[in-house]
């Protein structure tokens, strides 16, 4: 029956000691999932790391449309430009050969007047 006592007083001093042993294992694992915690706040986690990837290609992709969407219109801008550039240098080249035939026909007309246009002598009829 001693040996029983004696027996059962070993357990429990073993029992305390793990149980003190299970304490301080708890604490150091609280501490590392804490610190695990914060570190993966910092990084951002595997998860976090995938989401900003993934939202940073987004961006990219929006960027790269709107930069498509504005050189389709700046080429098609180019060439209505370029389509009204020549309706204008048309319209010159017709002007001028309208100002020509005009001053040649006051020339025939009064031939008094200054051809180049704008000085009349002063034969010039009264209206």
């Amino acid at each position: 029956m001693a040996q029983l006592l004696a027996q059962r007083q070993g357990y429990q001093e073993e029992t305390v000691g793990e149980m003190q042993r299970l304490k301080e294992l708890q604490t150091s694992i609280r501490s590392l999932e804490r610190e695990l915690k914060e570190r993966r706040t910092a990084v951002g986690g595997s998860h976090g790391q995938q989401q900003k990837s993934a939202a940073l290609d987004r961006k990219i992709k929006t960027w790269q449309g709107r930069l498509e969407q504005a050189n389709k219109k700046y080429s098609q801008q180019l060439a209505e430009n370029s389509s009204l550039r020549e309706t204008i240098d048309h319209l010159k080249a017709e002007r001028k050969v309208r100002t020509a035939a005009s001053r040649t026909a006051i020339s025939l007309k009064y031939p008094h007047c200054d051809p180049r246009g704008g000085r009349f002598c002063q034969k010039w009829p009264n209206r």
